[in-house]
């Protein structure tokens, strides 16, 4: 079993477009809003960027960023000097300093996600005395960590419900919910009934809606267009699904390879990396796009008017804040 799998990509830097899609008219200053501030990571940095393409800063080592809800902190993974372990690890971005709790166990985790309201994170948990993954829960207002259900084992990807009372997280056959109440397990089914044709992965990214009606995730598909010629014919792509409704589908074609989704603002708009085959002939990779206006399939759209420059490995992104469009 692959513990995370990145997406095929060429290991080379890229340049951003130098302007914008006539039906997208950004940056959002311009429309009398505050730019949001957008976090990723390039090979083992990660820099800080916002939605009106400003150039990006470099806060520290490390990859998997999320920015905190209010803006103030990414927490990201951080390898360690000594052991080329992995650890989570806090910066504060006002104060430009960088932290690692030292209640949280172990030297093999990875992946923090931020809670709804900004007060706790969830990430992979090297579980030591089951040599086995876990979700770990810490809370950087009073420094406590905890692993949640300890009785469930091999779990992957967790993420947060919309209210923050639940998390998720997957054994690539099934799909848990926890309830924080009594940090239980409280539902189980089937993965494939979420995502759909997507193939199973520990490396999988959900972003769920503010309302939590819509949730965005990737996964890898057949690359059945050919053109990306990454080796395991393999090609990545969006997918919604609506839980409500139970159905999923695909929202990007096979004439582009994506990851990373993140909402934006309200749940009406979204970011996410990708790179098509006209990048990859001229040797300048992938960009950020924007997407949303549903009905799925309406997007492709550059949301940076300036040049900025990204790698197509392992990049993960998150914002905070809103991105105001106008069509």
């Amino acid at each position: 079993m692959t513990e995370q799998r990145n997406f095929s990509a060429p290991p080379f830097l890229l340049l951003l477009l130098l302007g914008c899609f006539l039906f997208l008219s950004l940056p959002p200053s311009a429309a009398g809003e505050t730019p949001s501030p957008v976090i990723f990571s390039r090979g083992d940095t990660i820099l800080l960027t916002d939605t009106a393409g400003a150039k990006p800063v470099q806060l520290s080592a490390g990859y998997d960023p999320e920015i905190s809800p209010d803006g103030m902190y990414c927490a990201f993974t951080l390898t360690t000097e000594k052991d080329h372990g992995r650890e989570i690890a806090l910066f504060n971005i006002k104060a430009k300093k960088r932290s690692v709790p030292k209640s949280i166990p172990g030297n093999n985790n990875y992946g923090p996600r931020w809670s709804p309201d900004g007060k706790a994170l969830i990430f992979n948990y090297w579980v030591e005395k089951e040599s086995n993954w876990g979700i770990g829960h810490y809370s950087p207002g009073d420094g406590k960590f905890h692993q949640l259900a300890p009785e469930l084992l091999g779990v992957y990807s967790p993420f947060w419900s919309a209210d923050g009372e639940s998390v998720y997280c997957h054994d690539l056959d099934n799909l848990y919910r926890i309830d924080l109440s009594d940090g239980k397990v409280a539902e189980m089914r089937k993965l494939s009934e979420v995502i759909g044709e997507a193939m199973p992965s520990s490396a999988i990214h959900f972003s769920v809606s503010p309302d939590g009606n819509k949730w965005l995730f990737d996964g890898e598909v057949e690359d059945t267009g050919g053109w990306q010629k990454s080796g395991d014919g393999l090609i990545g792509a969006l997918f919604l699904y609506l839980p409500g409704e139970g159905t999923t589908t695909r929202i990007t074609s096979d004439r582009i390879s994506a990851l990373s989704p993140s909402w934006i603002g309200d749940g009406e708009e979204y970011l996410f990396f990708g790179f098509t085959e006209k990048e990859m002939s001229r040797g300048k990779g992938g960009i950020f796009y924007a997407g949303g206006k549903f009905p799925p399939g309406v997007f492709l759209s550059f949301p940076y008017p300036r040049i900025v420059g990204f790698s197509l490995h392992v990049m993960k992104l998150s914002t905070a804040a809103k991105l105001t469009q106008r069509r």
